[in-house]
């Protein structure tokens, strides 16, 4: 259920970016969250499938999923940051890192994304 939120999520927030005229990085970010999602899921259906029966393609595979979790991770602490940043600007509003990353939808974007780490190394060990 939670990464079904977080990609119906990430496909609104990319439809609301394509409707009213989104900055092209948040665009780029909003596409690559979505690959990571889309490609996570079915790199581990297809390790529960068998379809990774080849040591290079499990690996391959769990390499491409980590790396892609690590860039969404720094992506994501970048775009968060600059979030931050506005806040402190334009509404004079001094949050720390803990109580921003309370937010249900960032601290479920970095679960993710350990979780995501996590699969990676199994699919690699397995």
């Amino acid at each position: 259920i939670p990464i079904t939120y977080l990609a119906v999520e990430e496909l609104s927030f990319l439809s609301d970016l394509l409707e009213y005229g989104g900055d092209s990085s948040d665009i780029v970010r909003s596409i690559g969250y979505s690959l990571t999602i889309l490609l996570t899921v079915l790199v581990v259906g297809m390790s529960f499938l068998g379809g990774l029966g080849k040591r290079r393609l499990r690996v391959g595979s769990g390499i491409l999923v980590i790396i892609l979790s690590a860039v969404s991770t720094l992506s994501r602490f970048q775009e968060w940051s600059g979030d931050r940043r506005e806040m402190q600007e334009v509404y004079d509003y001094r949050e720390s890192w803990i109580d921003f990353l309370s937010a249900p939808h960032n601290h479920m974007a970095i679960e993710f994304n350990l979780l995501v780490l996590i699969i990676g190394m199994m699919i690699i060990r397995r």
